[in-house]
Parts: C-alpha cells; sequence; structure tokens
C-alpha cells in the first residue's frame, strides 16, 4: 500500500523545478528577441537599400529633368528666330516665282495648279525627252507643295489649303506615272526605226538627272511583247 503511494515532492526539488522553469522561459525569451533584433535588422538593411536606390533614381530623374528644361530654354530662345527665317523662306520663294516669270503655275493657287494639270493631261504625242524636261517642272511643283505643308505653321494653314495641296501632289504624281507610260508605249511603236542594222535589235538609252531608261527590242517580232524600264 505504501508503494501505491505517490512520492511527496521536497520543498528543494519543488524550488529545482521552478528555477528550471523559469530559465527554460527566460531563453525563450532571449532567442525571441534575438530572433525580432535580427529580423528587424534585416528589415531596415533592405530599407535602407530601397532607400538609396529610390534616392539614385530621383537624382538621376532631376538630372534629367534640368537638362530636358534647359534644353527646352534652348528652344524657346531659338523658335522665334527659326521662325521668321522660315517665313522669310516662304516669301523669297514667292518672290522667286514672281520674277522668274516662266509660265509654270504658283503651286499655292489652285487654279493655276488645276489649269497646268488640265492643259498637260490633253497634250497627246509628246516624246520621251519631252515628258522628262516636262517632269523636272512637275517634280519642282511637287517638292514646292510639300515644302509648303511642312513649313508653314498649322496655324497659318486652313484645313481646304492643305487638302488642296496634298489632292494637287498626288494628282502630278499620278499624271506624271502615266505621261511616262504613254511615252514609253510610243517609243516603244518607233522600234523599226531605231533597229540596228546587223542585229535588228532595238536599243536605246536615256539619261537625264531624275530618270534613267533602257528600251530594248527587235522590231521584225512586234507581236512579242517588248521591254522599257524606268529608273
Amino acid at each position: 500500500m505504501s508503494g501505491s503511494k505517490k512520492k511527496k515532492i521536497t520543498k528543494a526539488e519543488r524550488l529545482k523545478l521552478l528555477q528550471e522553469e523559469e530559465e527554460r522561459r527566460l531563453k525563450e525569451e532571449e532567442e525571441a528577441r534575438l530572433k525580432y533584433e535580427k529580423e528587424e535588422k534585416e528589415r531596415l538593411e533592405i530599407q535602407r537599400i530601397e532607400k538609396e536606390k529610390w534616392n539614385r533614381l530621383e537624382a538621376k530623374d532631376l538630372e534629367r529633368r534640368n537638362e530636358e528644361l534647359q534644353e527646352l530654354y534652348l528652344l524657346e530662345r531659338c523658335f522665334p528666330e527659326a521662325e521668321k527665317l522660315k517665313q522669310e523662306t516662304r516669301l523669297l520663294s514667292r518672290w522667286k516665282h514672281y520674277i522668274q516669270c516662266d509660265g509654270n503655275p504658283d503651286p499655292s493657287v489652285a487654279q493655276e495648279m488645276n489649269t497646268f494639270i488640265s492643259l498637260w493631261k490633253e497634250k497627246t504625242n509628246e516624246t520621251f525627252e519631252e515628258v522628262i524636261e516636262k517632269s523636272k517642272v512637275v517634280l519642282n511643283l511637287i517638292e514646292k507643295l510639300k515644302f509648303i505643308l511642312l513649313e508653314t505653321p498649322p496655324c497659318d494653314l486652313q484645313d481646304k489649303n492643305i487638302i488642296q495641296y496634298q489632292e494637287s501632289i498626288l494628282q502630278l504624281q499620278e499624271l506624271l506615272h502615266l505621261k511616262f507610260n504613254v511615252a514609253t508605249e510610243i517609243l516603244l511603236r518607233q522600234a523599226s526605226t531605231l533597229a540596228d542594222l546587223d542585229s535588228g535589235n532595238m536599243e536605246k538609252v536615256i539619261k537625264d538627272e531624275n530618270c534613267y531608261s533602257i528600251c530594248v527590242g527587235k522590231p521584225q517580232e512586234e507581236s512579242k511583247a517588248q521591254k522599257c524600264q524606268i529608273l
């Protein structure tokens, strides 16, 4: 019966157990404190690195904005002079056209351009050389129209004028292409007059600053397609 009874814990043993429990609690608290300090230190370090990166980005952005502001100030100082120069160039171009009196139309005047295009469209049986000479005038008119569209400030151009200039450019380009096709056809019809006496082949070379063409063919084989290239 005495063996079944639980052994009574002495006061010294109880104190020892309490002391061990307290030491275990203090150890856990210390480990938790050290873990928290380590995590906090790592967090602060990451925060410091991110802040340094952000500061460098802000410094670069501020430097870029300062450079852009300097460029903007420079452009603002140059803009009035550039606009004045463009206006003088446009006036000079009109003056040159006026004093030339070469019969060519003023590209900015719709009536003159329409008349020029209509008259050339109605003209027939032009030689290849005549078309080449006329093409110089046409290409010059196209360049002048492009110059007007590019250099004239938007505030000085009405929508109807922009449409007018764009349509004139398109009509001139289409007419120029048509004229070269017709002139090439006429040239090929004259192949027999250009035939080489020995080979019977026709070869004609036409060189110009805006055109380079080679036409070849056999007059005795008129049923076959003859070739002409415009480069």
